[in-house]
């Protein structure tokens, strides 16, 4: 009796080892489950996270560049601006002390058919003494626009009746379609 005794005792031993090391295994799997499931949870989060960093500095780039775009904007002669563009021609001649006459304004297609922008053709003539046709081409050449003066005339004439020197411009102004 004793030789079963120890084979039932060393029976039962090994069946509480075998069910030890079974449920040993069964939470070893739960528990790699479980950690593979957070490391995709906690990589989707981070994907998520930088998604949203990403999405908040392209809202606060846009931000900063729309500030910009309204000062790019403003080197240009804006689309319904033609005529304020040529009130400020005349304004820096009354300013100068000249008397300016706009003889033609033209607009020109910008060659690139994708273009925002076309080209304002502006020929005035001014008449007045050298220091102030001076100052006007002075003030026309740094007008806050993305102009090219083509042509700068300056002659003097006894002919005139506004001033003794005549001033001839013709330049070509950016502006947007």
């Amino acid at each position: 009796m004793g030789k079963t005794r120890l084979i039932a005792v060393v029976t039962l031993f090994s069946v509480a080892i075998l069910g030890c090391g079974g449920a040993y295994w069964y939470i070893f799997s739960k528990i790699r489950t479980v950690n593979v499931e957070s490391a995709a949870v906690a990589l989707e989060l981070d994907l998520e996270v930088k998604r949203d960093a990403f999405l908040r500095s392209v809202k606060k780039m846009l931000q900063d560049l729309s500030s910009q775009k309204s000062e790019v904007s403003s080197h240009f002669v804006q689309r319904n601006g033609v005529v304020d563009f040529i009130k400020e021609v005349e304004a820096l001649g009354k300013f100068s002390g000249t008397v300016v006459n706009v003889n033609s304004v033209t607009v020109q297609k910008n060659d690139n058919t994708n273009a925002t922008e076309e080209e304002l053709l502006v020929s005035f003539r001014a008449a007045g003494s050298w220091g102030n046709t001076y100052k006007l081409l002075s003030l026309v050449e740094t007008m806050p626009y993305a102009l090219t003066l083509d042509r700068a005339h300056l002659e003097k004439t006894d002919e005139a009746e506004d001033g003794p020197w005549l001033l001839n411009v013709t330049m070509r102004v950016a502006k947007i379609k």
